[in-house]
């Protein structure tokens, strides 16, 4: 979790890389095109992980899979003050075809307190084109394209790549100077009204939350 409010003087931190063969593309909407959605649940399951080899799972060792309907119904929620977004790197290839390289989908709703809040709710980069900034690049047209002026942006992950691409966008800064005591303040209300449900439902672990035998999570 990242506040809006204005960073103490630092260095700059290193320039995002551009990426002229690539078109950002930023949907918004809650009857997002049935193709954008359907082109996204191919990508997800080339592209975003395996289920553990745990042998109690059922699918472990397999592609974890989202269909269409599932997309749409889990992240791009319909309720009252919320506005979802989709935000695409496809690669030119030339005048004609463009190949799907990765996508952010993220939720903007307002707390009850009046706090806006922006959240990543899934992100993925194509395999082969990671570490080269494209997460980074879709992430700062979520923030520039945000359809309010948000106080708070958010991501629940495990992945930390993910973390600090996140903290390189919205925070200017790597995890280490991230601010524990606004993230122990607001955590728990800004997930509590998350019209997203893995989020809304997400439990807060570690002792930053006064919670013994864990990290921050």
């Amino acid at each position: 979790m990242f506040s809006n409010r204005p960073l103490p003087p630092r260095s700059s931190p290193p320039p995002i890389p551009a990426h002229p063969s690539l078109l950002i593309t930023n949907l918004y909407g809650f009857e997002t095109l049935d193709s954008t959605l359907s082109d996204a649940s191919r990508f997800i399951a080339k592209n975003y992980g395996l289920w553990s080899q745990n042998p109690r799972l059922r699918r472990r060792g397999r592609p974890i899979l989202m269909s269409r309907r599932l997309i749409q119904s889990e992240l791009f929620p319909r309720h009252l003050r919320t506005q979802a977004q989709i935000v695409r790197a496809l690669r030119l290839e030339s005048p004609n075809a463009e190949r799907y390289c990765g996508h952010v989908i993220a939720v903007n709703w307002v707390t009850p307190e009046g706090v806006k809040v922006c959240w990543v709710t899934h992100m993925v980069v194509k395999e082969g084109m990671r570490g080269l900034g494209l997460a980074e690049a879709m992430l700062m047209e979520v923030k520039k394209s945000s359809v309010m002026q948000y106080d708070v942006f958010g991501i629940v992950s495990a992945h930390p790549h993910a973390i600090m691409a996140v903290c390189r966008v919205f925070g200017g800064y790597g995890v280490e100077e991230l601010d524990m005591e606004f993230m122990r303040e607001r955590a728990a209300t800004c997930m509590e009204f998350c019209p997203v449900r893995y989020v809304r439902e997400g439990i807060l672990r570690g002792t930053l939350w006064g919670l013994e035998g864990g990290n921050v999570a």
